[in-house]
């Protein structure tokens, strides 16, 4: 119920809607399937939204995935329950604009306890920024509720909730006061202070039956709640909302103008986690949201990190979900509590991922889900086939030089390995500044004739193809050994040349008298 109010009150602020949510007035009671729940400083319920429209004409086009909001009970010491306001993470797009968002939020909620309807919100500021896949912020967003009152105060049922029972939902409005910073298109369309109201409708609602439904894979004992085009399931284990749905299409007319107006075709509310009800005593503590990289590219490892504690210091592992569906994707061995954990995790393919993790103890005890870290993981291309160039022969125990070529479709730096085909290889040498040359020597002790080869890898470690070969032919170096060297030298000093009969020779004169 908390979450409802939130998501529609921020909704509409932007746009002064007048919107057809209806809150009640009288109830029919015919028993107590679900009583009042008595809230705990401490409890706290954690949901996913989505939801999506258009405007009248059809355009522009919304689409709003809100990964996580938390709301925690931190005062109950008057009539009324103080809830705080979780970050909100997730993703968006409008039109052909999208991104992913993360806003830290501050204020509060107010929850009148005798009767767990929503009094109103106060000084509730939204800060963060909106992204764009490759990590780039594409907007900023600076905006203060300073407040949000409902009269009267609204809840879609009315406790004890029962079977059948039948509520006749009044008109209630609600007021808010606003002042925007940031994103500055809409300061400049609507100016930096707004005052707006949402006049809801009234309908009547009731209690359609009992269901149980399962979440995350958790099941809930649930009383279904038929509102108006939107559907509620409220647990009395949970002591909250657990799911809403939308039945059909909702129009919410701007200002007073019948023709303006933009249209909800979806929205889905759903529980991840709450720790109402249940003993957190013998639990470990939920982790820290991970910490890492959150920008990166395909196949490349990717180190990220936590921690919890137990209360009672026992040892605790730790439980990955790297692709944000709610399940364990991979168990850590045992740490010490309190200990950082780090795990590496690589991506095979390119999108946005809602990295979780979970703590469990050696008797078994789980925790419930950490704050998500989002990661964009984009497609990172190999460099192309690369190109070599050397002499075509030489001779053997003379080094000659190879030069080697490539460029990579994403800019990389490129790092090269040669091979010899001799059945040896350089070390990878670089890196190299994309379609700069590299250039490295080699020398062969055997004749005959090699391939000579190269391929190329980027800094991520994507490798490419290995170029084509050149030939290099090495027939046997024209060498002496030091044996004939030393004849031949000691030789030419008998050479001379004589007179006879009037000829001249010249040849080798040999003395055999010594």
């Amino acid at each position: 119920m908390v979450m409802i109010l939130f998501f529609t009150s921020v909704f509409a602020s932007a746009i002064k809607i007048k919107s057809n949510e209806n809150p009640l007035i009288m109830k029919t009671i015919v028993g107590n399937d679900a009583e009042i729940p008595i809230w705990e400083v401490g409890n706290f319920w954690k949901y996913y939204i989505k939801f999506s429209g258009y405007n009248g004409s059809g355009e522009p086009k919304f689409d709003i995935e809100i990964d996580s909001i938390e709301f925690q009970v931190v005062d109950d010491s008057s009539d009324v329950y103080n809830l705080s306001i979780g970050d909100i993470n997730g993703n968006g797009s409008l039109s052909i604009i999208s991104g992913n968002f993360e806003i830290n939020v501050t204020g509060f909620i107010h929850v009148n306890k005798s009767n767990m309807k929503i009094e109103g919100c106060e000084n509730i500021h939204l800060d963060g920024v909106v992204k764009n896949k490759r990590g780039k912020v594409i907007a900023n967003i600076d905006v203060y509720f300073y407040y949000i009152d409902l009269e009267p105060f609204y809840l879609p049922y009315v406790f004890p909730i029962n079977v059948d029972d039948k509520w006749i939902f009044n008109t209630t409005v609600i007021n808010a006061d606003i002042h925007i910073e940031e994103p500055a298109i809409i300061k400049n369309i609507f100016g930096s202070d707004l005052y707006y109201y949402i006049e809801s409708l009234g309908y009547i609602g009731g209690c359609e039956g009992k269901e149980i439904i399962e979440i995350n894979q958790n099941k809930y004992q649930t009383l279904k709640i038929d509102g108006n085009k939107t559907d509620f399931w409220y647990s009395f284990e949970a002591g909250n909302i657990v799911r809403a749905k939308n039945t059909g299409n909702k129009r919410l007319y701007l200002w007073d103008i019948s023709n303006w107006y933009i249209v909800i075709d979806q929205f889905e509310l759903k529980l991840l986690s709450t720790n109402y009800g249940v003993s957190n005593k013998d639990k470990p503590s939920i982790p820290n949201k991970p910490r890492g990289e959150t920008n990166g590219v395909t196949n490349v490892s990717y180190s990220y990190s936590t921690s919890a504690t137990d209360t009672e210091d026992y040892f605790i592992k730790y439980g990955w979900d790297w692709n944000g569906d709610m399940t364990v994707d991979y168990w850590t061995d045992f740490v010490e509590s309190g200990k950082d954990a780090s795990e590496s995790h690589k991506y095979s393919r390119n999108g946005t991922y809602r990295l979780r993790v979970k703590a469990m103890d050696f008797r078994g005890e789980e925790s419930d889900w950490s704050e998500s870290l989002i990661v964009e993981i984009i497609k990172n291309y190999p460099p192309i086939k690369p190109t070599i160039k050397g002499p075509s022969e030489g001779v053997t125990r003379r080094e000659y030089t190879f030069i080697g070529r490539s460029t990579d479709p994403d800019e990389n730096q490129i790092y090269y390995l040669f091979d010899w085909g001799d059945g040896s290889q350089s070390q990878w040498l670089g890196p190299k500044n994309s379609g700069e040359n590299i250039t490295k020597n080699n020398s062969w002790s055997s004749k005959g004739d090699y391939a000579v080869k190269v391929k190329a890898k980027d800094e991520y470690g994507a490798e490419s193809v290995w170029s084509d070969p050149v030939s290099i032919s090495l027939p046997r170096s024209r060498h002496f050994s030091s044996f004939f060297i030393n004849i031949i030298n000691s030789l030419k000093h008998k050479f001379s040349s004589f007179k006879t009969d009037n000829k001249r020779y010249i040849g080798p004169i040999f003395d055999f008298r010594r």
